[in-house]
């Protein structure tokens, strides 16, 4: 158990219940229709992007799954819409361009914040078929776009396209990846 007292979570996050997400309106028209309903489940992914780290997206653990943007230092949701209805298993922001990616089985999207509407289109992964992506990374000029899939791939993209798959674990699960100024670290099964 990491810290002490009562409040202390387990290490291994077993033994308690999911917490809890903050309240998020929803103020997005997904495909049908709008949708009023509030982040009600476990938050599934969280990232911190944008200018200067001020937005913070999270997603939820629903069986339609709703994405929320906020200006966490304002406070303020800034949009949010239903990603369909697959769970959404890691996000990240472009720090370059400030663009959120999320993935989930067999499908990656690209979003975009437009006029107060969470727009996204989902990525081209070339000839093969679509990976399930565990983990996504930028470098730090945000030209450089990696992600670890659940066969032990590192995927290459470049312009919304995947260009290079490079088998690095066997068939086994890579669970995250991380691009640093020394090279590309990724973490997985096996």
């Amino acid at each position: 158990v990491e810290g002490e007292g009562e409040d202390a979570l387990p290490a291994d996050g077993r033994g308690r219940e999911q917490l809890a997400a903050p309240p998020v309106p929803q103020r997005e028209h997904g495909r049908s229709g709008k949708v009023n309903r509030r982040q009600q489940r476990a938050v599934a992914a969280v990232a911190v992007g944008g200018e200067g780290g001020s937005l913070l997206a999270s997603v939820d653990l629903a069986q339609s799954p709703l994405l929320a943007l906020w200006d966490w230092r304002r406070g303020q949701l800034l949009a949010s819409a239903c990603v369909g209805r697959q769970r959404v298993l890691a996000l990240a922001f472009n720090p370059a361009s400030g663009a959120l990616v999320s993935c989930a089985r067999r499908q990656l999207r690209f979003w975009s914040c437009e006029a107060g509407r969470l727009r996204s289109r989902r990525a081209l992964f070339g000839e093969g078929a679509a990976h399930t992506v565990l983990s996504v990374a930028f470098s730090a000029s945000g030209r450089t776009m990696l992600c670890a899939t659940a066969a032990g791939a590192l995927l290459h993209w470049s312009g919304g396209r995947c260009v290079q798959a490079l088998q690095v674990n066997r068939r086994r699960p890579l669970f995250a990846v991380h691009v640093g100024p020394q090279g590309v670290l990724a973490a997985g099964k096996g």
